[in-house]
């Protein structure tokens, strides 16, 4: 994938370590907090993704943590891309997204 992406003049960094899983996730962890920072910083250069292989937003832990916390931390609304390829800001992910399934309040 970072081949292909590097092809397509984007740069692929892959941050499974600190965003991993949805077991492996803690969103209170310095080293959590710090890569969502990163996130943002990387949307100076241009658009920036963050992706699984979920087919539906709603079902994937990033919208639960990452873009959650993204919006919850610092105000910044991400968008999700759905399989038509129409946007949905993560507000509509996180609405579509069963309380008991992400444990979100």
């Amino acid at each position: 994938m970072e081949a292909a992406l590097g092809m397509a003049g984007m740069r692929y960094e892959w941050r499974g370590d600190v965003l991993g899983g949805l077991e492996d996730v803690d969103k209170e962890a310095p080293r959590f907090k710090a890569a969502l920072i990163d996130i943002l910083a990387a949307t100076s250069d241009g658009p920036t993704a963050y992706f699984c292989s979920e087919g539906d937003p709603a079902n994937c832990h990033r919208a639960w943590t990452v873009g959650a916390e993204i919006l919850r931390l610092h105000h910044v609304s991400t968008l999700n891309i759905l399989r038509d390829d129409t946007l949905e800001p993560i507000e509509a992910t996180l609405a579509r997204i069963p309380k008991d399934v992400s444990g979100i309040s």
